[in-house]
């Protein structure tokens, strides 16, 4: 689905529903201290999957994630999500990677904040080597 610049895809605190795989564009993902001040602001783009640990976990969002430019995502909701990992086991070991790929990136960020509050720029994260869950994970939704 195609979204303009500015789209709130999720926000921090709401029930996950599902994840979100960019497939063209660039996705922010933001932490706020409270509405408007914004802490950290990293973006992702093509290839990427957001909202995949608050999605398997069945709880919150953790982030707020808004497009920054003219986006396609392809959207799997939750259950279709936990329906295709049952049946094919060797797509949630690639989605285990994914999260642990994500924490690593996390993890750097957060070493990279300024001692001092305020507003934080995370750099992009290198693309991960290989972007198979994304490209399997959207197959599987499709068929």
């Amino acid at each position: 689905m195609q979204q303009p610049k500015g789209f709130v895809l999720f926000q921090r605190d709401e029930a996950a529903f599902g994840i979100f795989l960019v497939q063209k564009g660039s996705i922010s993902l933001r932490l706020e201290s409270e509405p408007g001040k914004i802490i950290l602001d990293r973006a992702v783009t093509r290839g990427s999957i957001i909202g995949l640990p608050a999605t398997l976990a069945g709880g919150r969002y953790s982030l707020t994630a808004v497009t920054r430019e003219e986006s396609e995502v392809a959207f799997v909701g939750r259950n279709v999500l936990i329906q295709m990992v049952k049946a094919d086991p060797a797509l949630g070991l690639e989605l285990m990677r994914a999260l642990g790929d994500e924490v690593l990136q996390m993890r750097a960020t957060l070493v990279s904040l300024p001692r001092n509050p305020g507003r934080h720029r995370a750099p992009a994260p290198k693309p991960p080597e290989n972007r198979r869950p994304a490209n399997r994970v959207l197959a599987h939704s499709k068929g």
